[in-house]
């Protein structure tokens, strides 16, 4: 109780790891691979002082995840940790839906050792690349929440492949209301396009591969 608890799939690099945790002062870390649910059960489990987890596209953490899992566990200081090429302005999206830390370990070894100096005292730390984006970015836009009901129903069917014309008349709203939806469920998920939405929307659980089966059945004039 009271540790540490690091989320990574990455398991080969456990010991690695350990080793630099506890080198640097980090107190009883242990390891999970679990995402979503399993994620939530381990944290009950521990109570974990610090949660360290790894940013990758659409692994077991994502800006989105990370604001789902804050909503669950209110108070719970969290760093993300990259250790591959992640973007600063996807990293930026960490920070804004409550991270308190991202640090990244591509800046240099260096920053990496003082990245997990402050989080071990569960401060805040931004990362060079990171901090910039903040500090440059234009009309910056309120963290993303959790979508609304009419929101899921446009995810799911942009999902399925479905254009704007139809989805305006599977849902008896205008095609400008179907565009405004989209736009919205793009900057919750942080995705950019269709690909992403779809690897994101299945990662968070948001939509379940079954609710895909009749893909590309809605294609045509309904």
């Amino acid at each position: 109780m009271g540790g540490t608890l690091v989320v990574s799939k990455a398991d080969k690099l456990f010991p690695e790891w350990r080793g630099i945790l506890e080198g640097i002062g980090f107190s009883d870390v242990v390891f999970t691979q679990r995402g979503g649910g399993g994620l939530y059960a381990r944290i009950e489990e521990t109570r974990p002082k610090i949660v360290i987890v790894g940013s990758k596209f659409y692994g077991l953490s994502t800006p989105y995840m990370m604001l789902e899992l804050l909503k669950e566990f209110p108070g719970q200081y969290v760093a993300v940790v990259n250790r591959q090429d992640f973007p600063d302005e996807l990293g930026m999206s960490f920070i804004e839906n409550g991270v308190k830390s991202y640090v990244n370990m591509m800046e240099g070894m260096e920053e990496l050792y003082r990245g997990l100096g402050v989080v071990k005292n569960r401060g805040v730390f931004v990362s060079e690349g990171v901090g910039k984006c903040i500090d440059t970015r234009r009309g910056c836009s309120p963290p993303a929440r959790l979508l609304t009901a009419r929101e899921k129903e446009v995810l799911k069917l942009s999902c399925r492949g479905l254009t704007e014309e139809q989805m305006a008349r599977r849902l008896r709203i205008s095609r400008g209301t179907v565009i405004k939806h989209r736009m919205r469920v793009y900057a919750c998920l942080n995705v950019h396009n269709g690909a992403q939405l779809l690897r994101a929307a299945l990662t968070t659980g948001l939509v379940k591969m079954s609710e895909l089966d009749d893909y590309g059945g809605d294609l045509g004039n309904r």
